[in-house]
């Protein structure tokens, strides 16, 4: 696919009989994007594209904490079943500018992760946001760590580069 897509959200369910529905935020200011195309994705790839042209977003409501979407086209609670689950995405190009220090979710997943002590430990599985704040999902040697995306442990995240660097006392006894 040639399109560059970021993720900026999930569809979680329904929300009344007229084609609304719940989304789970993967974007600091989901509201941003009201009244502007998003592309609907089976799964989390850009390759999993539910239909080759975007949807608008028709409006939006709610809160940022349980904002609710409705797409023009999609008027019924039967055509939300059939999305449910579906990731919402946007051409980069278009998407909300970042501030410094500031990473979108899809150019964090895949990078190399290194300890500062040197030791290369893993690759970013997946990025997800908790109650308390973005975490990382990091596959080692087959294992899952979970680490949380702050400054007092992630000490450099190079989008050039794809290179995360974690403080190595994480995963030791030596946390202060």
């Amino acid at each position: 696919m040639s399109k560059d897509l970021i993720i900026i959200g999930k569809i979680t369910k329904s929300h009344g009989l007229s084609g609304e529905f719940r989304v789970f935020s993967m974007s600091e200011d989901l509201f941003f994007y009201d009244q502007k195309p998003v592309y609907l994705l089976k799964n989390s790839s850009p390759e999993s594209l539910y239909k080759r042209n975007p949807f608008m977003v028709d409006y939006m409501k709610g809160d940022s904490a349980r904002p609710i979407m409705h797409l023009e086209g999609i008027n019924s609670i039967e055509a939300v079943k059939e999305i449910t689950r579906f990731y919402l995405a946007v051409e980069r190009a278009s998407a909300h500018k970042l501030k410094e220090d500031e990473y979108y979710f899809a150019d964090l997943i895949g990078m190399q992760v290194r300890l500062d002590n040197g030791t290369d430990f893993g690759t970013v599985g997946e990025v997800f946001e908790n109650s308390c704040q973005e975490m990382l999902s990091i596959i080692s040697k087959g294992r899952e760590y979970l680490v949380p995306f702050v400054k007092e442990w992630v000490l450099k995240a190079d989008t050039e580069n794809k290179l995360i660097i974690i403080d190595h006392r994480f995963f030791s006894d030596e946390k202060d």
